[in-house]
């Protein structure tokens, strides 16, 4: 006779409400009304410290409780700087609160969470223990501050499911939720619900009274949105910044947070795209002083000389040109000591990055490694954390340039693809741009040429949209790079439109930084309707990095299946550049036995002919010669 293990939901309730009888019997009524409280307050948190227990029970004596709990049974559970209650336990104390507190009894429980994470500055807690109290006075009024914030260090993707639970009704009563709804949607690539909120703000400014000071604050907010919206085509940006310049002078008023680089390493390839005024950058860097300190506040003591120095080695190209050199280190370090004492972190991130780039241009790795690691430890003592994520890639993405052994201070790139990369699968967000670009890299170092494409295509069709240039000319570099490994004939028509986009900019650093991965490209791009000096000037450029750098995007190949002895000589003969004549003299067999296990070893290589099987066991170390 068959037994059945399976049980059915009525029968595994009935089990669980008699062990919580039996809690209730066994232990809770046996404990002291002041443990009973306590561990009820700790009921709505998976884990929870010291200071936590204090601030949600109300009493300075939580360690002592704690002791008490553990000592008359394993209730509590120890770990490395936090607690956590067992996991039955807090079954029980949930079961006990839902079926003898009032609701605003339990509203009580959670706001306490609430306000303690408010406290701790941490949003995203804060939000979910008021939404789990039904706070929504409080959760309006934390979107609403974190709406007035820069896109940098407000939350707006991690907490969009509470700005989207808010009323329509709610949003149109506040100039900041309108303009941070705007924001949200546009950082989602939902550009016709972004333009929607942004018309409800220029509508409710128009309908306030004369120089009333909603008017004011709705109108400052539709100038911040001119200029801050990811989605708009920014090619007049200079004539935005000057126009809000004079309108907030006029008015007597400061913009909102407005950082010029989202927390990226870049300011030319930050916040906003800045290619066209790369074109001008010596003459807008003193024309647009005035008007860009007006616009970005504190965000602006370093942004000139750092954005100067970070156009200027992008269109640098020789490491013989020494006045250039000296002239882009001194404003990077003019630049960064001015952001240090009078601005803000992020334009000392950029500032740094540039030095680390300039540093790899001129072989000097472990100066580049030793200059990231100092300035991530200065990140974690300002607490500046919303740069991690975008500091954690880049580290990986030096790692990837330099092409050493993982070092124990930089993140391993199989290790932060895995536990660290944004999920373009999951909710797109335009923020995590930088790491996206990283990712593709990583996908391609790993052989995932599947994988890259797929995000390539996705990110090309975001740099379009939003007239990313500067990241869709790295972009289709990338797309290059990557169909002329999976043998895709289209790779010259990549490349050409890749190229006449850069040498427009008169970039070069763009292209060469990409060294041994696009060499053998550039080396066939000489008839693209190139300027020649730009040409000569890349491919010398690239040239240099490729030597200084020979594993940067390297191509592995992944055999299929191992070469037999035989189809190893084969290769290497093939390698030497050996005829197929002298091959078969050289083994003692037939020309079709040589056509035999060349089909194999193209099979294996995944390729289909001896110029591509040569190719690529170049690329994978398969060659000894």
């Amino acid at each position: 006779m068959e037994h059945s293990s399976t049980y059915t939901a009525e029968i595994a309730t009935a089990s669980q409400l008699d062990m919580f009888h039996y809690f209730y019997h066994g232990f809770y009524q046996q404990w002291a009304p002041e443990l009973k409280f306590f561990l009820i307050s700790l009921m709505p948190f998976p884990s929870f410290s010291i200071e936590l227990a204090e601030f949600v029970s109300g009493s300075e004596n939580a360690l002592r409780i704690l002791n008490e709990a553990s000592s008359i049974g394993s209730f509590v559970i120890k770990e490395e700087s936090s607690y956590k209650l067992r996991p039955l336990l807090r079954k029980f104390l949930k079961w006990k609160v839902e079926n003898n507190y009032s609701i605003e009894e339990q509203n009580k429980l959670y706001h306490r969470g609430g306000l303690y994470y408010e406290t701790q500055d941490n949003l995203e807690k804060a939000l979910f223990y008021y939404k789990k109290a039904n706070a929504f006075e409080d959760i309006s009024r934390l979107l609403i501050e974190n709406a007035k914030k820069h896109v940098g260090t407000a939350h707006y993707y991690e907490t969009r499911e509470y700005y989207f639970s808010l009323s329509n009704e709610l949003i149109q009563q506040s100039p900041v939720l309108m303009s941070g709804m705007s924001l949200l949607h546009s950082l989602l690539l939902q550009v016709e619900q972004s333009e929607h909120w942004y018309a409800e703000l220029s509508d409710y400014a128009k309908k306030q009274p004369y120089n009333s000071e909603s008017k004011t604050e709705a109108e400052i907010r539709c100038a911040y949105l001119d200029i801050a919206l990811p989605h708009r085509n920014h090619d007049n940006i200079i004539p935005l910044i000057k126009s809000a310049s004079s309108f907030l002078i006029k008015r007597g008023k400061h913009f909102p947070e407005f950082s010029a680089t989202s927390n990226l390493p870049s300011i030319m390839n930050g916040g906003l795209d800045f290619c066209e005024w790369s074109k001008r950058d010596r003459e807008l860097a003193i024309i647009m002083k005035t008007p860009l300190k007006m616009v970005l506040g504190n965000y602006f003591p370093g942004l000139v000389d750092i954005a100067l120095a970070e156009s200027l080695y992008e269109k640098s190209y020789s490491r013989q040109d020494a006045s250039l050199a000296y002239e882009i280190t001194e404003l990077l370090n003019n630049g960064y000591a001015l952001a240090a004492t009078n601005g803000k972190i992020e334009m000392c991130f950029v500032a740094t990055f540039v030095m680390v780039k300039i540093h790899i241009s001129h072989n000097c790795p472990q100066t580049a490694l030793e200059l990231i690691i100092a300035f991530r430890k200065k990140v974690i003592e300002e607490h500046a954390l919303q740069l991690l994520p975008n500091l954690d890639a880049a580290m990986v993405w030096l790692q990837l340039v330099t092409g050493e052994k993982p070092d124990s201070r930089l993140p391993s790139a199989e290790s932060w693809l895995v536990h660290d990369a944004p999920d373009e699968n999951d909710t797109f967000c335009v923020l995590d741009r930088f790491r996206y670009m990283v990712k593709v890299r990583v996908y391609m170092v790993m052989g995932k040429y599947a994988q890259a494409i797929a995000l390539i295509e996705r990110l090309n069709v975001y740099f379009e949209r939003y007239h990313r240039t500067y990241f869709w000319m790295e972009n289709q570099l990338l797309k290059a790079i990557t169909q002329y490994r999976l043998l895709i004939p289209t790779w010259p028509e990549t490349l050409e439109k890749a190229l006449l986009k850069t040498q427009e900019y008169h970039f070069t650093k763009i292209i060469s930084m990409k060294g041994i991965a696009i060499l053998p490209l550039l080396e066939q791009a000489r008839n693209f309707g190139l300027n020649k000096d730009y040409y000569d000037i890349i491919l010398q450029d690239t040239k240099n990095l490729s030597v200084a750098f020979p594993d940067y995007l390297k191509e592995h190949i992944h055999l299929r299946e191992p070469l037999t002895p035989t189809e190893q000589t084969i290769l290497q003969l093939m390698c030497r550049n050996t005829k197929s004549a002298d091959i078969c003299e050289l083994c003692g067999f037939t020309y079709n036995t040589l056509k035999y296990h060349n089909k194999n070893i193209y099979r294996k290589l995944g390729v289909s002919s001896r110029i591509e099987a040569v190719k690529a066991a170049i690329a994978s170390n398969l060659c000894q010669i």
